[in-house]
């Protein structure tokens, strides 16, 4: 696959973005089209047949959407094992073979996509997606190290670039965890900086690293605003009613929130706020959105993704997944009818 423009976007530190790629297959191009109108019985088994026909494109999606699918729709989660197998795998062992340990061997990245997901090996493979032009699922992988890798590692990509958007909070944290490196005073007062405007990163990294700061009333308010949950270890501010309104307005303006927003749009026109701070919070808040990205940008850029009827069903059917929940917030009855 042609990757030059998306490597020098990549290294530059820009989403991929535009339109789809000339020389994708035409019947892979209106498999990804309905694929992104949440359709998985016209575009899968189209993408498994090419597939199975040696289309690298449609190898490298199988395996990683396969990957993806934690809240599957009702067409995927009929299948049973075999039929699983079936759609997603290459014909090769008992339960198959994933398209990119296929692939894996003659193309970078494949092999870039499994080494994110193995400890030891994600920073190398961070690097690489990078370069390759998938910043989101470097960003993934990135996340993943500051969980149960080296930390001294994260935060050196960080200080040699380029490094994903998405998983900046991960560096500021991994940095708190080094106090006498040289580099991490900046990083923590990038963090601090980045708390005290409200955004969403700054207010992780004060979760996960300074929780014994004495904050102000200002922060402790935004990051309830952006987590929906009161800041560890303080009570939630009395007046919850404006700090929801901070929080719809969020939701609805920024484009991180972008799926969230249309399924609300599109689902309760009426209740628009309502809905918006309902779903944020039952399908898991700005961690679940950090985790919601295509299966390769440089076949789906983020943002077309973002703005899919495929990234507002993935929310739903996380909202739906917690639906008899208790302690859930009130919620539109129009959130549910779509389903129903």
């Amino acid at each position: 696959m042609r990757r030059t423009l998306a490597c020098i976007l990549a290294l530059l530190g820009l989403l991929v973005t535009g339109p789809a790629r000339a020389d994708v297959d035409p019947r892979l191009a209106a498999a990804i089209e309905r694929w992104l109108n949440d359709d998985d019985a016209g575009s899968l088994p189209v993408m498994a047949e090419l597939a199975r026909d040696g289309d690298t494109d449609a190898r490298l999606l199988l395996g990683t959407i396969e990957q993806l699918e934690m809240t599957p729709g009702s067409w995927i989660a009929a299948l049973d094992r075999d039929g699983r197998i079936a759609l997603f795998r290459a014909p090769f062992g008992l339960s198959g073979t994933s398209w990119l340990a296929v692939e894996a061997p003659d193309n970078a990245l494949a092999q870039a996509l499994l080494d994110a997901r193995a400890a030891g090996s994600r920073i190398g493979a961070a690097r690489r997606l990078m370069a390759l032009g998938e910043p989101r699922a470097a960003a993934t992988a990135l996340r993943a190290e500051l969980s149960g890798g080296a930390p001294a590692d994260l935060v050196r990509m960080h200080v040699d670039g380029p490094f994903p958007r998405r998983a900046l909070y991960a560096a500021w944290i991994a940095a708190s965890y080094r106090p006498g490196e040289p580099h991490t005073p900046a990083l923590l007062l990038a963090g601090l900086d980045a708390a005290a405007r409200g955004e969403p990163q700054g207010l992780l990294f004060v979760a996960g690293a300074a929780r014994g700061i004495d904050m102000p009333l200002a922060r402790v308010a935004a990051r309830y605003v952006i987590s929906g949950r009161s800041f560890p270890h303080r009570p939630v501010p009395e007046d919850s009613a404006a700090l929801d309104g901070a929080l719809a307005r969020w939701l609805l303006d920024d484009a991180e929130a972008a799926p969230v927003a249309g399924l609300c749009r599109r689902l309760c026109p009426d209740a628009v706020d309502a809905c918006a701070i309902a779903a944020y919070r039952l399908s898991g808040g700005y961690p679940a959105l950090l985790r919601l990205n295509p299966p390769l940008e440089t076949a789906i850029p983020g943002d077309r993704f973002d703005g899919s009827r495929r990234a507002q069903g993935i929310v739903q059917r996380q909202v739906l997944a917690r639906r008899d929940g208790s302690g859930s917030p009130s919620r539109p009855e129009c959130l549910w009818s779509a389903a129903d």
